[in-house]
């Protein structure tokens, strides 16, 4: 049987201070069972990982626009709104109270992708899965 343990986040162990007792602990693990593969998730490359074998870097490239404005739509915690992409929309649901109907991802998806994929927030997480992920849980009900 073999096994696969993945750490996502793992630059951070590499810059933290108290991280050499896990460093340790994946040393004597990989040293131990010669059937436990890792698969360790950071920004940069970790060369300089603490570990008994063979370091392989592979860089997965950023979502495209589009691909991270679907991600965030299929994930967020409530329908998304004309007035959560478009600013003059947006005006005029307050001034009525009126929020309009859910945009939806059938029929004039492209659309909608490349209209979502246009709002400021894709400029700041730069297609970076885990903070579209971060920013789609942050779409709830309770935000406006």
């Amino acid at each position: 049987r073999r096994w696969l343990l993945a750490l996502d986040g793992a630059d951070e162990l590499l810059d933290s201070e108290g991280a050499a007792p896990v460093w340790s602990l994946l040393s004597d693990a990989l040293s131990a069972t010669h059937n436990l593969r890792l698969l360790l998730t950071s920004r940069r490359p970790l060369y300089a990982a603490p570990l008994p074998c063979k370091v392989v870097a592979f860089e997965v490239p950023p979502l495209s626009f589009e691909d991270a404005a679907l991600l965030l739509a299929r994930r967020a915690h409530r329908p998304l709104y004309q007035r959560d992409v478009d600013p003059a929309a947006a005006a005029a649901a307050s001034s009525s109270g009126h929020q309009g109907e859910p945009l939806v991802l059938a029929g004039r998806q492209r659309e909608f992708l490349h209209q979502l994929a246009g709002h400021p927030l894709f400029a700041a997480v730069g297609g970076m899965p885990g903070s579209v992920l971060e920013a789609a849980s942050r779409v709830t009900q309770q935000l406006p």
